[in-house]
């Protein structure tokens, strides 16, 4: 269908207290995207850094078996600051680790492919 283009939003730390202990978020694979970015809104008051790491694992079902393994990942960039951030595409997938002091903090990844 041309001229088609969608745009998606994937939740990947909620801020909840039930989430809290996560530290790693699930993959999300956006091998399609053309424009990533990521919103942080953060609770805590002291400066930390968060970390957005890609993986160009091959096929949808990476995410469930050794292809996203944990030595399979780059990091792309670190953030200090609660913000809405560009990522560049090209990773396949995407994950973000967010430290432990940032236990309530709510991250949203957004992204559009054409």
């Amino acid at each position: 269908m041309a001229g088609y283009a969608s745009t998606r939003q994937v939740v990947l730390h909620d801020g909840s207290s039930a989430q809290s202990s996560t530290v790693t978020s699930n993959a999300v694979w956006v091998g399609d995207a053309n424009t990533i970015s990521v919103s942080i809104q953060s609770v805590a008051a002291v400066a930390s850094v968060w970390s957005l790491d890609g993986n160009d694992g091959d096929g949808f079902l990476s995410a469930l078996g050794t292809g996203l393994a944990g030595t399979d990942w780059s990091n792309i960039t670190t953030i200090a600051a609660q913000g809405i951030y560009s990522v560049t595409p090209g990773a396949r997938w995407l994950r973000l680790i967010r430290p432990a002091v940032n236990s309530q903090a709510s991250v949203v990844i957004a992204y559009r492919s054409a």
